[in-house]
């Protein structure tokens, strides 16, 4: 459902400034989580649109990996990129079990992937300022034209 709706924001919008607000949602989720302790539905709730954002927001990312890398190492980048996604995907639930092993409560770990997620909506901001800066400024470009960065001069 997330991937969907990005995909529909991102043919309207810039895909960082999406990418930007589905993270910075996902994370909000994950620290309601965290901090509110809420009851079943309001859990239930959460967790779907912590789904919606970080599932989301990783669907855009791959879209963003095309886009950022020229198109002669294109493959490599956005293969790199998956692959460390991946990584990340093993690493994360055993550093989870390592934090509640070592006694962090789950709503401390809840705040943590927050601050992780936060952190992640920061990151793709200051990259889409970096190429609409770039690309000659925010209205250089329609959101769905092909962007500037990676492009040699003719």
């Amino acid at each position: 459902m997330g991937a969907l709706l990005t995909a529909f924001l991102a043919d309207r919008f810039w895909l960082e400034r999406v990418l930007t607000y589905t993270a910075a949602f996902g994370a909000l989720c994950l620290l309601s989580i965290g901090l509110l302790n809420p009851w079943f539905w309001g859990l239930s709730a959460m967790i779907c649109g912590a789904g919606v954002g970080i599932g989301g927001c990783q669907a855009g990312l791959n879209a963003l990996s095309g886009q950022i890398y020229p198109p002669t190492i294109r493959s490599t980048g956005a293969g790199c990129a998956l692959g460390l996604g991946r990584v990340g995907a093993v690493a994360g639930p055993l550093l989870g079990g390592v934090l509640l092993v070592l006694g962090l409560r789950a709503q401390g770990i809840f705040v943590a992937a927050a601050i992780s997620a936060s952190a992640v909506a920061l990151l793709i901001a200051i990259l889409g300022r970096l190429r609409r800066g770039w690309c000659g400024g925010p209205r250089a470009q329609p959101p769905n034209a092909t962007r500037c960065i990676g492009n040699s001069p003719s």
